[in-house]
């Protein structure tokens, strides 16, 4: 059986480093940056033009589950006035 999606959230305000809020059940989560290229970390340390993964806003959204780290992910603009939006999956049961 599919995971189901358990909802959406859009982060902006990426001057500064951000963090995502799970909802319950969620074991992935869709990430893709809109407008601008966005870095982030997956092992709690701080995103920078020299630290962390790029997600670039021409790619498709990437799949991240937990174990992965979503749950201590970091994320910050690579460009100014990046957004990122997120679509969580898991059960909702």
């Amino acid at each position: 059986m599919a995971d189901a999606c358990l909802g959406h959230q859009q982060v902006t305000g990426l001057s500064g480093v951000k963090t995502l809020t799970l909802p319950a059940g969620a074991r992935q989560a869709h990430l893709q940056a809109i407008t601008q290229d966005i870095r982030y970390t997956l092992d709690g340390t701080t995103p920078s033009s020299t630290n962390g993964l790029l997600l670039s806003a021409a790619d498709y959204p990437t799949p991240i589950t937990l174990e992965q780290g979503l749950a201590i992910a970091k994320f910050l603009e690579a460009t100014a006035s990046a957004v990122l939006n997120v679509a969580y999956f898991g059960n909702n049961a």
